[in-house]
C-alpha cells in the first residue's frame, strides 16, 4: 500500500473544488427536475393546438398560454 502526503493548500483546493461541483451538479438536477415539471404545449405550425397537463387540478387549454400559464415547453407537432 502506498500513501501520498498532501499539503494542506492541495486539500483546501480539491476541497474547494469538489464542493463547487457538486453544488453545479445538485442545482443542475433541481433544474431539470423543474423543467421537466413544466406542462408541455403542442403546437402546429407555431399555433397552440393542445395542452397536455401533469399535474392534478391543472385544467389548462390554449387560451391560457401566455396570459395564465406563462411557464411551459413546446413541443412541436
Amino acid at each position: 500500500m502506498v500513501l501520498y502526503t498532501v499539503s494542506s493548500r492541495q486539500f483546501i483546493l480539491n476541497t474547494i473544488l469538489l464542493s463547487i461541483l457538486v453544488s453545479i451538479c445538485v442545482v443542475g438536477y433541481f433544474e431539470l427536475k423543474e423543467y421537466r415539471s413544466l406542462p408541455k404545449v403542442v403546437a402546429t405550425e407555431g399555433k397552440c393546438t393542445q395542452v397536455i397537463n401533469y399535474n392534478n387540478g391543472d385544467a389548462y387549454n390554449c387560451n391560457d398560454v401566455d396570459v395564465v400559464l406563462r411557464r411551459y415547453r413546446v413541443k412541436k407537432n
